[in-house]
């Protein structure tokens, strides 16, 4: 798969212009402007041959995840639902045991294979209103979305930011 030398060659110019480009006057910086739609202009050619490659592949990997999904998903509560029922006997046998025999199940041989219990730390949120504040991850989106449309939320304030924005 060979990238078009035409793009090649424009971005590495455009790479050393960039490194050239010294703004100290008006002139300079409409010049720059001009600059800036051209490098616009080829990212969309490079976005565009981007997709000549990409769209097909990841329509047809979208095609073959769901095609797949159903039986993935159905294995998937197959397994956890046996291991499920392997767990919970096994911790009943263990119950079952006297406390003077001190036997913890750890494995389980057949004919295919051997079957190891490890223990794992987990956790469960209980009560997410306890929580301590350090734990918590602002939802940014959402603070924007309702700051933006006017809202007022303690602890965050709408700023505005100059951006170059150019259209030709």
């Amino acid at each position: 798969m060979e990238i078009n030398e035409n793009l090649k060659t424009s971005v590495a110019i455009a790479e050393r212009e960039c490194d050239r480009i010294n703004i100290t006057t008006t002139e300079e910086m409409q010049e720059a402007t001009d600059f800036v739609l051209g490098i616009k202009t080829l990212a969309k050619s490079v976005k565009a041959e981007k997709e000549k490659i990409t769209k097909p592949l990841n329509e047809s990997l979208k095609g073959v995840r769901a095609l797949f999904k159903p039986f993935e998903e159905k294995l998937k509560y197959v397994l956890d639902t046996t291991n499920n029922k392997i767990v919970d006997f096994s911790n009943k046998l263990e119950e079952e045991m006297s406390v003077d025999e001190e036997v913890k199940i750890t494995n389980i041989k057949s004919a295919h294979g051997t079957m190891t219990f490890r223990k794992v730390k987990d956790v469960e949120i209980v009560d997410v209103n306890i929580i301590p504040r350090a734990y918590m991850v602002p939802d940014m989106v959402l603070i924007r979305k309702h700051v933006v449309a006017g809202a007022k939320i303690d602890g965050v304030i709408l700023v505005e930011k100059k951006i170059p924005s150019l259209r030709a």
